[in-house]
């Protein structure tokens, strides 16, 4: 059975018998979301069903099947291209590049009816070689008009460079990567698909989708990555983009000379010496040890612009007024058990979904089985009861927002035993480099595998422990979100209430205060109107924000918070008037 369908291209992860979900074959590279199984597979059996193409279905006996799917190579119907034409060769002649790199790297010419232009043109033919074989083709006509074949897949350019080398350039585009390769650099260089994304465009993961799980092998195994990417504006994001799914501490950052766009303007303007100048001096990204301001004279120049470190939307008006959230940032929540600390995380992070487009990654086993995380989510979003009768979410719009969530959630589940910290780091680094999240959860703290050495206090590990948090945060610029309880707190007897908690009062440590960029204390009052409090405790950057209290109205049908604003308005006034003001 094992064989027979791995024959057809199913991936079985490993598993040898029972009921599992994977890939498949026949749809996954060509969807949106590439990386969510959608292919049920019974081993045992030999039974296969994709949900989403529904055409990928049957029964397999040993080696002996009912239906062969076709493989991605099958699918992608490759377009004849001719031999470099003359005119070709000499265009490329005047940017450096000679005839022999040409052909060295499989560049051809072809005639391509251009959308663009609407009539036949004549091209310049990129192949993307994959496994030795041709899986996209990519033109480029006089205009610099762009297009590539129906059905290609999305894949790197030179992508069998890249398998093994311990250094990978990559640059913005496809002369670019034959500039090193004219200059005697072949292992490693590439270039992205698509060029560079414009940062203000919408869907930005489907420009990125060439960052999947086969490619982040390639990435984990290399030592250096050089990134050759355009002067401009869409250049200096993907730049920054990449750096931080690849990780930072692998990167290095190329300086053109004065004058100089990208690294083929180097060679026509400079030459070949000068291009491998610029990649002998290329610099850690970030400079590791000593540093001076001039290193970061960019990063300066655009916070003193506003460009830097942009702040986003709690989603909350009276929220907003104290504070906003800041990628790099190490965020601690506590509160009394049953306070709503994980609901008003829940609510906090659907708004910057819904507002913002932001993605995250969430290990929180406390919110299990999945099913119940999940209608926690969906009643934020659409302001609907998934159970109760009356406006009940229905069963179209149930299937809608898994799909939706699936987009921009990764969920971190711990099998029998529970993830160490570094456990939850290396899955949610994964989650950076293919889905590229913008903030993570971890909640709580006491539901990790904490490894503290012998000899280590329980004070020195959390200050190690959220030392490496912060770090892996500022690193890859995510917004990270810890939930941890506090110590056990004792009612008032006068009022028959709980005290309401500090970042000190926090079991472990006092480093939990000193730790933190941002601090909050979720606290509910059980008494008279329920109302949720928010208490901000601690900023460590005046410009994100200021301590205080934001009071909300949690509305336990669908989990949503209501700003409560206090005046002449009652409480459920305040909530029709946000209601209104929403729509």
């Amino acid at each position: 059975m094992i064989q027979a369908l791995e024959s057809l291209g199913i991936d079985l992860r490993g598993n040898t018998s029972g009921e599992i979900k994977t890939l498949c074959p026949q749809c996954s590279h060509t969807r949106k979301k590439r990386n969510q199984p959608c292919l049920n597979v019974d081993i045992d059996k030999g039974l296969y069903n994709c949900w989403h193409c529904e055409e990928f279905s049957g029964a397999v006996k040993n080696k002996e099947f009912k239906k062969m799917a076709p493989t991605k190579q099958q699918e992608y119907k490759t377009t004849p291209l001719d031999d470099l034409t003359g005119k070709v060769i000499e265009w490329f002649s005047s940017r450096g590049i000679s005839e022999k790199t040409l052909r060295l790297a499989g560049v051809k010419s072809s005639k391509r009816w251009m959308p663009q232009t609407q009539k036949e043109e004549n091209t310049i033919a990129f192949q993307f070689i994959k496994n030795n074989l041709r899986v996209n083709t990519k033109y480029r006509d006089g205009r610099k008009n762009m297009s590539q074949d129906k059905g290609g897949e999305k894949c790197f350019y030179r992508y069998d460079s890249l398998i093994g080398a311990k250094e990978i350039f990559i640059t913005e585009g496809e002369i670019d990567a034959l500039t090193l390769l004219e200059c005697n650099y072949d292992s490693g260089v590439t270039s992205v698909p698509d060029g560079a994304p414009n940062p203000t465009k919408n869907s930005l993961e489907t420009k990125f989708s060439y960052l999947n799980e086969e490619s982040q092998t390639i990435f984990e195994e290399c030592e250096k990555v050089y990134l050759f990417t355009d002067n401009d504006e869409n250049g200096q994001f993907l730049e920054k983009e990449l750096a931080r799914r690849i990780g930072k501490e692998k990167c290095l950052k190329v300086i053109y000379p004065e004058g100089c766009k990208d690294i083929n303007d180097v060679l026509v303007k400079h030459g070949k010496e000068k291009v491998i100048e610029v990649v002998n001096c290329a610099l850690p990204y970030p400079i590791s040890g000593v540093h001076k301001f001039a290193d970061f004279k960019q990063d300066i120049l655009d916070y003193y612009d506003g460009k830097s470190k942009e702040k986003t939307s709690t989603g909350w008006h009276n929220m907003d007024d104290y504070y906003q959230l800041i990628k790099g940032h190490l965020n601690i929540l506590t509160g009394i058990p049953n306070s709503g600390k994980s609901e008003w995380l829940d609510a906090l992070m659907v708004n910057t979904i819904k507002n913002n487009g932001w993605s995250w990654a969430i290990y929180s086993p406390e919110n299990l089985p999945a099913e119940f995380h999940f209608q926690k989510l969906i009643e934020k979003i659409t302001g609907k009861s998934m159970m109760f009768d009356g406006d009940r979410i229905s069963r179209v719009n149930i299937e809608s927002e898994i799909d939706a969530f699936s987009e921009v959630i990764d969920l971190i589940i711990p099998p029998e035993d529970e993830m160490s910290l570094d456990d939850i780091l290396s899955r949610i680094k994964s989650s950076v480099f293919r889905t590229g999240i913008d903030a993570f959860i971890i909640d709580p703290w006491n539901e990790i595998d904490h490894r503290v050495k012998d000899g280590q206090t329980e004070t020195d590990y959390v200050s190690y422990a959220l030392g490496k948090v912060r770090r892996f945060a500022r690193q890859h610029d995510l917004s990270a979100w810890i939930v941890a309880h506090p110590a056990k707190l004792y009612k008032n007897r006068d009022t028959g209430e709980y005290p309401i908690p500090t970042l000190y009062d926090i079991s472990g440590s006092a480093n939990w205060r000193n730790k933190a960029d941002n601090g909050f204390v979720v606290w509910r009052d059980f008494n008279g109107e329920q109302t949720t409090k928010v208490y901000i405790q601690k900023i460590r950057f005046k410009n994100t924000g200021k301590l205080g209290e934001v009071s909300f109205k949690w509305d336990w049908k669908t989990g949503r918070y209501f700003p409560v604003a206090f005046g002449d308005m009652t409480i459920d006034e305040q909530i029709q008037n946000y209601d209104e003001e929403e729509i």
